[in-house]
């Protein structure tokens, strides 16, 4: 949900605060002799340098000839006995566009030691997470960014945490290049697709490309046995997308219906074959295996993803007697891949804990738990990642024991 002003015009920062002029010192010398002095490994050491400045100039008063090479320190004794210079200061101009981000708010924001630059890019969308403290300079913050990262159109900052069923989190735009830039509907390439993403309402999150990844390339492993991918929270669909390019049979749903309609766009401007549907990810499931044309006759491999760390565990109760008799469940074979946060350490006794309180029968030494990001400093993501025994699956199994609710 976006904030109520995200059409207010945005402060301009004042940029003739960095404009200042400043005398280097410098040595003139003979044009044939800078190339040179600068190819020497000590060069470094004594010639002058700034991000986006030169070190050697044309001398003012003979620019054909002569070079002014800007120093840092003296030139070394040695080169003082070789080269033909003479000792000079040069002039340069400041202003604001020479200075970048981090230099620029620290001058900006009062005692401010650790400047607020980084971001997840999200298309032509900036994503900060800024601190209590640097609310009052949001404005300022969201102009140098657009200043310093020409790419950027609008830049946006988290003013709540996840919240309700969509997990999406309150933001506010602190500072857009104009009007018609303020869209925060953008467009990703991540593995050789553009993915359409509704950034106000669907979750989404850059830093798990790589993971992402990984379980594509888990997925792909199994083929050519027959395989599916069954992403019961799916948001805008990336990774069904890109399974379903690699030839899996895919099968995505999203409690949303914004991130099913972005996942319906998506899988239409990549050309890919995806089964959508919009409802609670456990009716989604019982839906599926009530069909008959999913009750395999041959091995078949269901790669079951689950990305909803927060409360994902709690969709395994699905498949505890989610099948009545072996003929029911035929060959098929459930791998599942269920995103979950731990504070323990070590967080596999905590994790198989949780999941044994939902779906009992799954072994700790069955589960494999794979660290995926840490989300704060008491905070990990983990992927458990499992296959679930046929004496779980089928009704009167091993969880038998456990009410499982089932249609």
């Amino acid at each position: 949900m976006i904030s109520m002003d995200r059409f207010r015009k945005f402060v301009m920062v004042d940029k003739s605060v960095f404009v200042k002029s400043e005398m280097i010192p410098a040595i003139r010398l003979p044009a044939k002799s800078v190339g040179e002095l600068i190819k020497l490994k000590s060069g470094c050491s004594f010639i002058w340098s700034a991000p986006g400045r030169k070190s050697v100039y044309p001398c003012p008063n003979d620019p054909k000839n002569y070079r002014v090479l800007l120093l840092r320190s003296e030139l070394p004794p040695d080169l003082q006995e070789t080269i033909q210079y003479e000792d000079t200061e040069y002039q340069i101009d400041w202003s604001y566009d020479d200075f970048n981000a981090e230099e620029c708010l620290r001058k900006l924001i009062p005692n401010c030691e650790d400047p607020p630059t980084s971001f997840e890019t999200i298309g032509h969308i900036a994503h900060m997470n800024l601190r209590e403290e640097y609310m009052p300079y949001k404005e300022v913050i969201g102009q140098v960014i657009l200043d310093k990262n020409p790419h950027i159109k609008v830049v946006v900052t988290k003013v709540g945490s996840l919240e309700g069923e969509f997990r999406t989190f309150k933001m506010e735009v602190i500072g857009s290049r104009d009007e018609s830039s303020r869209s925060l509907i953008a467009t990703v390439s991540e593995n050789q697709m553009r993915l359409k993403i509704d950034f106000e309402k669907c979750y989404w999150n850059s830093r798990l490309s790589t993971e992402r990844q990984r379980l594509l390339s888990l997925f792909k492993s199994t083929l050519p046995t027959p395989t599916r991918l069954i992403d019961m929270c799916c948001g805008i669909g990336a990774l069904a997308c890109f399974s379903a390019r690699e030839g899996l049979e895919v099968y995505a749903n999203d409690l949303n219906p914004d991130a099913v309609a972005c996942l319906r766009e998506n899988a239409l401007r990549n050309s890919v074959d995806v089964a959508e549907f919009n409802m609670d990810a456990r009716e989604f499931v019982r839906k599926l295996f009530a069909d008959s044309k999913l009750k395999s006759t041959s091995h078949t491999i269901n790669h079951v993803m689950i990305n909803l760390p927060e409360i994902g565990i709690e969709f395994l109760e699905v498949f505890g007697g989610l099948f009545s008799s072996e003929d029911d469940l035929g060959q098929n074979e459930f791998r599942i891949y269920c995103h979950c946060f731990s504070r323990e350490k070590p967080a596999l006794g905590d994790v198989v804990s949780r999941i044994d309180s939902v779906l009992p029968g799954i072994q700790p030494k069955e589960v494999t738990l794979v660290h995926v990001r840490d989300v704060a400093p008491n905070k990990i993501m983990y992927s458990a990642e499992f296959t679930v025994p046929s004496t779980v699956l089928i009704r009167g199994g091993s969880n038998s024991s456990k009410k499982i609710r089932v249609d």
